[in-house]
C-alpha cells in the first residue's frame, strides 16, 4: 500500500473544497452539482440553460490551467505526490483504449443518471437510494476493471509531442473567452439569469481547484485507487468521506434555498434495470480510463488528443447512445401500460 500523509492532508483539503462548491449550488440555487449532466445540456446545445452551464465548464478549465502554470508536475506539499500527472501517463491508454471508456461512460451517465460528483459527493450526502447502490455498484466494477486492466498495461506510458505550458496558455485564454461568452449570452437571453451565470463560475472555478488538490485531475491517481496492487493508494477515500460529511450537514441547513422556491432534486428514487445498467457501464469506463467528465474537462490544461478530442468525444457520442436507450425504455413502458389499461378496460 502507497501511505503519504500529506496527501491525506491535501484530500481533507480538497474534500473541504469540493463540498463548499457543492454547498454553493445547492444552498443558492437548490442544484445538484452533476457534471456529466452540466457537460450534456451543454453539448447538446440546450438553449434554456446553455449560457449559465457553459460557465461551470468554462471555469473548471481557467482553474485547473492556473493551478498548472503555478504547480506543474511539482507537488502542492512538499513530499506530496506531482499535482499533476505527466503527459506521457495521459496518454498510456492509447486511442483505442480511451474510445471505449468515453463510450462506455457516456452511455451510463446518461442511464445511471449521474456520475461521480452527482452520486457520490451530493447522492450520499442526500442519502439516497439510487445513489447508495450506484456508488457500490461502480466502485465494484471500477475496481474489478482497473485491476484486469492493470494486468495488461501495467499503467504503461504514451509519448510527449509538443510545448504543453503554450498548450495551456492557450486553452486558458479560450476558457476566459467562452466564460464572458456564456456571460453576454445569458444577458441577451434572459438578463435575469445573470446570477446563474455568476454562480455557476464560482461553483466551477472552486470545483476545478478541488479537483487538483485531490489528485482526481490525476488518472493515475484515481487509477491507483481503484487497482488493487502492492502500490494501492487509498487516499482518494479521505476526500470522498469529507466531501459527503460536509454535504449531509449542509444540505440539511435550510428547507429552502435562497433564489429558488425548491430544491431540484432528481425525481426517481427507486433502482430499476436502466440505473444498474448505466452504473455498472460507467465503473466499467472508470475503471479503464480513471477519468469521468468534470476532470477530463480540467484536463484541458494539459490538452492532449487522447483525452480533450478522443475521450470527450466518446463521451458525447455514449451520452447520445444512452439518451436514445432512455427513450426506447420510455416508449416501452407507455406501451406496456397502454396495453395493460386496455386489458383492465376489457
Amino acid at each position: 500500500m502507497y501511505w503519504n500523509s500529506d496527501d491525506i492532508i491535501l484530500s481533507i483539503l480538497s474534500g473541504i473544497l469540493l463540498s463548499f462548491a457543492c454547498t454553493i449550488n445547492y444552498m443558492l440555487r437548490g442544484r445538484i452539482t452533476g457534471y456529466s449532466g452540466i457537460y450534456y445540456e451543454v453539448i447538446t446545445f440546450n438553449q434554456d440553460t446553455l449560457y449559465w452551464k457553459l460557465s461551470y465548464l468554462s471555469s473548471i478549465v481557467i482553474a485547473t490551467t492556473i493551478m498548472y502554470k503555478i504547480y506543474g508536475l511539482e507537488p502542492i506539499l512538499d513530499g506530496a505526490s506531482p499535482a499533476f500527472d505527466s503527459v506521457p501517463q495521459l496518454t498510456g491508454l492509447g486511442y483505442t483504449g480511451y474510445t471505449i471508456s468515453g463510450l462506455l461512460l457516456g452511455m451510463g451517465t446518461k442511464l445511471g443518471n449521474g456520475c461521480t460528483s452527482g452520486h457520490i459527493f451530493c447522492g450520499l450526502a442526500r442519502v439516497s437510494p439510487r445513489s447508495i447502490v450506484a456508488t457500490i455498484l461502480f466502485l465494484i466494477l471500477g475496481i474489478s476493471t482497473s485491476t484486469i486492466t492493470y494486468q495488461i498495461t501495467k499503467f504503461r506510458l504514451g509519448e510527449s509531442s509538443y510545448d504543453y505550458d503554450l498548450v495551456s496558455s492557450i486553452f486558458l485564454g479560450i476558457a476566459i473567452g467562452l466564460t464572458l461568452i456564456s456571460a453576454i449570452g445569458q444577458f441577451f437571453i434572459d438578463k435575469f439569469k445573470m446570477i446563474d451565470v455568476i454562480i455557476g463560475f464560482v461553483v466551477g472555478f472552486i470545483f476545478g481547484i478541488g479537483l487538483v488538490v485531490s489528485g482526481m485531475i490525476k488518472p493515475s491517481k484515481v487509477l491507483g485507487f481503484l487497482t488493487i496492487y502492492n502500490g494501492w493508494d487509498p487516499s482518494l477515500i479521505f476526500v470522498f468521506i469529507t466531501v459527503v460529511f460536509f454535504n449531509f450537514i449542509t444540505f440539511r441547513i435550510s428547507s429552502q434555498p435562497m433564489l429558488a422556491k425548491e430544491f431540484e432534486t432528481p425525481p426517481y428514487q427507486y433502482v430499476d434495470k436502466q440505473m444498474i445498467l448505466g452504473v455498472s457501464l460507467f465503473g466499467i469506463g472508470w475503471g479503464m480510463s480513471g477519468l469521468c467528465p468534470a476532470p477530463a474537462i480540467g484536463l484541458f490544461a494539459q490538452f492532449t488528443w487522447d483525452i480533450g478530442l478522443v475521450y470527450l468525444g466518446s463521451v458525447s457520442f455514449g451520452s447520445r447512445i444512452g439518451c436514445k436507450i432512455m427513450e426506447y425504455y420510455f416508449q416501452k413502458e407507455k406501451i406496456m401500460e397502454i396495453q395493460e389499461q386496455n386489458r383492465l378496460g376489457q
